[in-house]
């Protein structure tokens, strides 16, 4: 199992420390002993690069730690190790089985790293 890790100052000036599993596809966020909350990936096929579909993300485990660029710092982790992040478009769908559908918060999250280039559309 390869964990990679880095550490992260969010907009409030608070130490959280991110991890990427490797093997399971899973980035989470760390505040001390705390789970913040994680980011769900899964392979999709690519000829040229390594890809991953967002399927999951729930940064929501602990109050206060929402909207401070912490998802920006996992989503940017991962493409900094390699790989190109892909996500569904926000068709209304909220009923994927591979739980990649946007609710909540997530599509104008989305929308944002779009804008940036840390994120892909995929049908």
């Amino acid at each position: 199992m390869v964990e990679l890790t880095r550490s992260f100052q969010d907009r409030y000036g608070r130490d959280i420390v991110l991890w990427f599993d490797e093997s399971s596809l899973v980035c989470s966020a760390h505040f001390g002993d705390y789970l913040i909350g994680s980011l769900d990936f899964r392979e999709v096929d690519d000829d040229d690069s390594l890809c991953l579909l967002l399927v999951w993300a729930h940064l929501e485990e602990i109050d206060g730690f929402k909207h401070c660029g912490i998802g920006t710092a996992l989503i940017q982790m991962v493409a900094d190790y390699g790989y190109r992040v892909f996500c569904r478009r926000n068709d209304g769908n909220t009923g994927r089985e591979d739980g990649s559908h946007l609710t909540g918060d997530a599509p104008a999250f989305v929308e944002a790293l779009n804008q940036k280039g840390l994120i892909s559309y995929i049908n």
